[in-house]
This record gives C-alpha cells, sequence and structure tokens, in this order.
C-alpha cells in the first residue's frame, strides 16, 4: 500500500508568507518500512517550480530522522518544472527542512509531495540496477538507494557539464562549483578540505 502526503513552503492558500521561519517535516515510514512486497523507501518530488533566494532560503532534505543524518540536497535557486529533483532516501525516515530568512525576496517557494515506493521498481525499470533481496544492486558507474547517482567512479561527484575550483592555501580547502547543463545557472559548490 502506498502512502505519501504533500509539504510546501506556501500557507494553505498558496501564497508566500513574509517573514523569517524554519519548518520541518519528519517523514516516516509507518510500520518497519516494509510492504507485502518488500521494503520501502521514500521519494520526494516536486510539482511547482522551486524558486528559493540563495543566501536567504533553502530546503535541506536530510536522510533519516534528524539532521545530523546524511545531507541528501541543500536546494536553493531556481529549479523548473522540466527538470525538477527527485530524491530518495535509502531507508524508512527524511527529515526535510525549510528555512527563511527575514529580508527573503518574495518568491514562489516550492510544493512538493512525497511517497513510498518499491526500490526495486525503481532500479529495474531504469535499468540502472537489479534487485537483491529487496535492494538494487546498482550497476557500475550508479550508485544511491535505487541507482539514481551516475558516478564518475568516485561516488561523490556526479558528471558536470562544466565547473571551475579554487583552492584557498590558508584554509587547505577546494572549493568546485558547476553544473550538469550549460544552459542554466550553476548552482552545486563543493567543498573539499585537505586538513580534516
Amino acid at each position: 500500500m502506498a502512502r505519501g502526503g504533500n509539504f510546501s513552503s506556501n500557507s494553505g492558500d498558496g501564497v508566500d508568507p513574509p517573514g523569517a521561519r524554519t519548518c520541518t517535516w519528519k517523514i516516516t515510514i509507518p510500520g518497519d518500512g516494509t510492504s507485502t512486497t518488500g521494503p520501502s523507501i521514500i521519494q520526494l518530488s516536486f510539482w511547482s517550480e522551486i524558486m528559493l533566494a540563495c543566501g536567504k532560503d533553502s530546503l535541506a532534505i536530510y536522510d533519516g530522522p534528524d539532521t545530523t543524518s546524511t545531507l541528501l540536497a541543500n536546494l536553493c535557486g531556481n529549479y523548473w518544472l522540466n527538470n525538477p529533483p527527485l530524491l530518495y532516501s535509502s531507508g524508512s525516515q527524511l527529515t526535510v527542512v525549510f528555512t527563511k530568512s527575514a529580508d527573503s525576496p518574495s518568491a514562489i517557494g516550492f510544493t512538493g509531495s512525497w511517497s513510498t515506493v518499491s526500490p526495486c521498481d525503481i532500479c529495474l525499470t531504469s535499468g540502472k540496477g537489479t534487485c537483491k533481496a529487496g535492494t538494487c544492486a546498482c550497476n557500475p558507474k550508479y550508485t544511491g538507494s535505487v541507482c539514481q547517482k551516475e558516478t564518475t567512479g568516485f561516488e561523490m561527484f556526479t558528471p558536470r557539464s562544466q565547473h571551475s575550483m579554487a583552492y584557498d592555501s590558508a584554509k587547505d580547502m577546494v572549493y568546485i562549483t558547476g553544473g550538469t547543463n550549460s544552459r542554466t545557472q550553476f548552482w552545486d559548490l563543493l567543498t573539499f578540505s585537505f586538513g580534516m
């Protein structure tokens, strides 16, 4: 039995209310996260544009019960309906945190939904993996709970259309920015600390 629900930065009337706020949604599959067809995971999708002012607003998605869990995504900027993010949990819980600052410009915000899915249904349909004991076994060059992430041999970095990099010798850190196509503004920022 599929379960699901909606979440939004807007009030019930579809208006993005002014003022600072933080909203947290803790999404949990009831029971032990299994159904009669096997284990289930959570799929997040968005059915409106995502428009969040970077540096003012953010939408953080954590793969687990709280904000100490692995960060799946920290979204800001503009994502259009033709290329919305589709995110998957690795288990039965996700935590979504929307943060808006008081001086944030009025924007559309976001409206999304979550549903339970069988990981095997996703990876088998995509052809990016096989199913073993109710979980996805990804083909080479793919990773993630449903083999949704294409890797370049190093699973922390997915292919990019273009990128730029800077090294900060005082902090012994590298900053890399890039994007997956050359027609949109680059929103991805990766950092790597050599001193850690």
